[in-house]
């Protein structure tokens, strides 16, 4: 199995099999940390990208790093359940 199209999964789907000739979109997502070292808080900003990839392009462009796509940045203090919850 080289793709995602190769597999079990991608065989089944009823999105593939109506539209054969769609481009699959790898979503991604990763966690870095920013610290400012000078000044008196010295603390880490923890956050969170969300990128994209493109899975049918030829097997060189996607581990080429003009190939990946940012769609969005969020600080990781909003995602925890308990920051978002209601009270």
């Amino acid at each position: 199995m080289l793709t995602y199209r190769d597999g079990t999964a991608a065989k089944d789907n009823p999105s593939l099999k109506l539209y054969p000739n769609s481009f699959l979109i790898q979503l991604y997502s990763d966690g870095i940390g920013i610290t400012n070292p000078i000044g008196p808080k010295k603390d880490e900003h923890k956050l969170t990208l969300y990128y994209f990839v493109l899975e049918d392009l030829p097997d060189l462009v996607p581990s080429m790093l003009q190939s990946i796509g940012l769609v969005g940045i969020c600080p990781t203090k909003y995602l925890s359940l308990q920051t978002n919850r209601i009270k």
